[in-house]
């Protein structure tokens, strides 16, 4: 094969839809740019390739029906590439998917749709001439008949001043698309039509109840709305794709930076002139967020271009007219394409990217991935200078790393400082990539702090608010823990009053230390300690604490400090007061010793005037340790249940389950001195420690009966109801599309209640929860469809006992009825009332 030859299949490997430069193909084949160069020109005299009058010249295959891509959009190998993947699927089916375009205004719907048909008619999928109707559902929004006729067409007499019969959209599109615009505003009338069309193809005229019309028309819809709150589940269902369009800030800055030029490439092309663009205003433009997305970064540009033709009536516009010395020119006579060069490294991070399923697997390949960012974004002078742009405050990237690590004990070696800084840029230019990363679990979170912390801290100093934040922090995160060995094992943090002297403190003994083993807290000089126990409170909740804690404050008193946070550490928790910098240093080196807290409190402090506080253990008092597999927001949302019930002699403590289980297994006896309850989900066997598994709370009204010292018998059945009603909301959450799940399961909780004083009954737990789901998916229910669309299969009896029942029942529900409006029909009662019957004979 000549070397002619090989480029040329690269470049129908590799670049159909896009000019390439002499250079481009140099870099990727290894060669000279004068031989490619040479090369290059050989295949335009011999017609293989076009050559593009512009500066760097830039050539492309000469194959229209190659080129061809109405996706071929800004994006399109970006934020864009799944939702153009979905769009390409709905197309090329037999017969075409219906697909609904979701997004806030102006983030390109109505674009989208027309790509979709130009794609169609590209692809062959529906004829050249096939047509494009569009329908807003908005403008009849108030009069769902006259919306019906536009839609349906209408026969003679239909409706009033319906003179002779009407053809509507649906004829018109016949063989295109149909594109229906805010379609939340179609009655569920009109929506249960378009659904049947969905189905058989067909559809009946307004007025008409007798003859079916076959159309083959495709369905676009968009709304602003949430489908699962605005539209009927029946007529959702039958649209197989959903596609999210993302806010204009949402997408990665390349992007924006694109479709600012893009905007201006088209006005320039609008009135045939060239315009300057002072680049402060390119990179204001793209930093902006706009409330009307993309359509209002439009209009803006056409009005700053509008502004500015009375100043500039010969020659070029400028904007502003007194720019600076960087601008960028747009040309009406220039071919260039915006944002279409994407190296296929980038293809290689994304499948990369795609593999990764947790957090550890991200810290395993974290440099493989720095090093492919690194090549991504070697070359691009523009990003970098945007990142020396967003670090010139700071003194410059090099200069902000340095000082912002070294708060840490750490000091990054300058190979590492240009590693993320590529991993930055790569950020601005490919931030859509991290939409996929996982991010950290509840136990990785622990695991990984300060590495999140750190990360998180730094990211912010580039970024602000950005909407990746989460996952360019776990992605930084990730490299950090491979580079910065963090060597203290337990946790340790200085609060102090006043501005940033707590930092000062942290960070300058951290420096000394030469790691990161002090977190801090600047408080305010007004507050009390009550809120200095709620920090330390919330941020023991955070952190790994079955090693201990060690925390040192300025002021406050030691005793109820101690007192009131003790009970949220698993291991030993020292709090010494009179903190200075010299003992926060002295601590922190013991620490990094593997010093233990036990003997620090036995440390020697006269020196430093220091007042200390020591607990040992899990808990001195009475303890409840509560443990869930799946997470700690459940064990921690049930020990809130339990502490509102319970005695203050006892203490509710949360614990990581794994570990927990590895305490069970080993009878740790030291470590349960003081439990008397162990709660869990999953249970965990031991026939030597008092195990409940929180299922058996659910299913079993005795459960807690060992803990009746410490919990009034009053109150067991309070705790009992409040976690079922936790669990309730758990589930309710996943089968309600737009009622307030908590708000409705603590209403449906009175009717219950109401039955049970009522009937002088009590239910069991299992039937609770039953009617906890079954009402409340009835009040959405009816909300919905106006009556029960669900077959009971319950007979109303004709007895007086029913009647009472009915009655009494329309009593209870009085306030729900009121308060959303509906009629509740006695078909409905029939559930309720076998229960009651089946509980009275129990």
């Amino acid at each position: 094969m000549t070397v002619q030859s090989d480029i040329l299949d690269l470049i129908k490997e590799r670049f159909v839809n896009e000019a390439v430069t002499a250079s481009m193909i140099a870099e990727l084949k290894g060669l000279s740019r004068n031989t490619v160069s040479h090369h290059l020109n050989r295949l335009v005299d011999e017609n293989f390739l076009i050559k593009m009058k512009e500066k760097p010249t830039r050539f492309r295959l000469n194959d229209p029906k190659k080129r061809q891509d109405a996706f071929n959009i800004i994006g399109y190998e970006g934020s864009m590439r799944e939702i153009i993947k979905q769009c390409k699927a709905a197309v090329t089916y037999p017969k075409g998917l219906p697909i609904i375009l979701n997004g806030p205004s102006g983030t390109g719907k109505s674009f989208i749709a027309k790509v979709i048909h130009a794609y169609a008619k590209e692809t062959g999928h529906i004829a050249a001439n096939a047509p494009f109707c569009v329908l807003n559902c908005a403008d009849y929004a108030n009069n769902p008949e006259l919306l019906s006729s536009v839609l349906f067409g209408h026969i003679k007499g239909a409706f009033t001043g319906a003179e002779k019969e009407k053809r509507g959209l649906l004829d018109e599109a016949d063989g295109g698309y149909l594109f229906l615009d805010e379609v939340h505003n179609l009655s569920a009338e009109n929506q249960e039509k378009l659904f049947i069309l969905i189905d058989s193809g067909r559809f009946r005229r307004l007025g008409d109840n007798e003859s079916w019309i076959k159309t083959n028309v495709r369905l676009v819809m968009a709304t602003t709305e949430d489908p699962r709150s605005s539209m009927l589940t029946t007529f959702r269902r039958r649209i197989p794709y959903e596609v999210v369009l993302p806010k204009y800030l949402d997408r990665p800055y390349n992007e924006r930076l694109d479709l600012v030029k893009n905007f201006f490439m088209s006005e320039c092309k609008a009135i045939q002139r060239k315009i300057m663009v002072d680049n402060v205003l390119l990179e204001h433009l793209a930093r902006t967020d706009y409330d009307g997305n993309v359509g209002e970064l439009k209009n803006k540009i056409k009005v700053l271009v509008a502004n500015e033709l009375p100043n500039c009536q010969v020659g070029d516009i400028k904007i502003p007219i007194d720019m600076g010395s960087h601008f960028s020119i747009f040309d009406p006579e220039s071919q260039t394409s915006v944002g279409k060069y994407l190296s296929t490294k980038n293809d290689d991070l994304h499948d990369r990217l795609a593999k990764i399923k947790t957090f550890s697997q991200l810290v395993k390949h974290s440099d493989e991935i720095g090093y492919l960012a690194e090549e991504i974004c070697n070359k691009n002078k523009e990003t970098e200078e945007r990142i020396d742009f967003l670090s010139s405050s700071y003194g410059g990237f090099c200069s902000m790393t340095r000082e912002y690590f070294r708060m840490f004990g750490y000091l990054p070696e300058n190979q590492m400082i240009q590693q993320l800084k590529k991993i930055m840029m790569f950020f601005i230019d490919f931030g859509y990539e991290m939409k996929q990363l996982p991010l950290t679990t509840t136990t990785e979170k622990v695991e990984y702090r300060k590495y999140s912390q750190m990360a998180r801290g730094f990211v912010q100093k580039l970024f602000y608010q950005h909407p990746l934040m989460e996952q360019f922090s776990t992605l930084t995160a990730a490299y950090l823990s491979t580079h910065f060995p963090i060597e203290t094992k337990i946790n340790a943090v200085v609060i102090m009053h006043g501005k940033n002297n707590a930092a000062t403190v942290a960070a300058t003994a951290n420096e000394m230390i030469g790691n990161f083993v002090f977190d801090y807290f600047d408080m305010p000089l007004t507050v009390n300690t009550g809120e200095i126990i709620k920090k330390i409170v919330n941020y023991s909740r955070q952190i790994d604490t079955n090693l201990g804690l060690v925390i040192l404050v300025d002021m406050g008193s030691l005793e109820k400090i101690y007192r009131d946070i003790s009970g949220n550490v698993i291991g030993d928790l020292i709090v010494m007061n009179n903190t200075s910098t010299a003992l926060a240093t002295e601590v922190g080196m013991k620490l990094l010793q593997n010093t233990s807290i036990k003997e620090l409190e036995k440390m020697d402090m006269a020196s430093f005037a220091v007042n200390k506080k020591y607990f040992e253990g899990v808990s001195q008092k009475p303890n409840i340790l509560v443990a869930c597999m799946s997470g700690e927001g459940i064990a921690v949302k049930i020990r809130d249940i339990l502490v509102q019930y319970i005695s203050e002699k006892v203490d509710v403590i949360t614990i990581d389950y794994n570990l927990l289980k590895e305490k069970v297994e080993k009878t740790d006896e030291v470590f349960f001195k003081n439990t008397i309850s162990i709660l869990t989900t999953p249970k965990m066997d031991s026939e030597d420690l008092p195990v409940i598994s929180i299922e058996e709370i659910i299913g079993n009204q005795s459960a807690l009966d060992g803990l009746s010292t410490y919990i009034p018998a009053e109150n067991t059945k309070n705790i009992m109801t409040d976690i079922l009603k936790f669990f309730t909301i758990e589930g309710a959450a996943s089968r309600l599309s737009f009622l307030n799940p908590e708000r409705v399961i603590n209403e449906v909780g009175e009717v219950i209640d109401s039955y049970e004083e009522y009937y002088k009954l009590e239910f069991p737990n299992f039937v609770r929860i039953n009617l906890f789901l079954h009402l409340s998916s009835m009040i959405e229910r009816i909300l919905k469809y106006g009556e029960s669309q669900e077959e009971s299969g319950f007979t109303p009896p004709k007895t007086v006992e029913f009647q009472s029942f009915c009655d009494f029942s329309d009593l209870v529900f009085q306030s729900i009825k009121e308060k959303y409006n509906i009629l509740i029909p006695v078909t409905e009662y029939g559930l309720v009332y076998q229960l009651v019957q089946q509980s009275m004979k129990e």
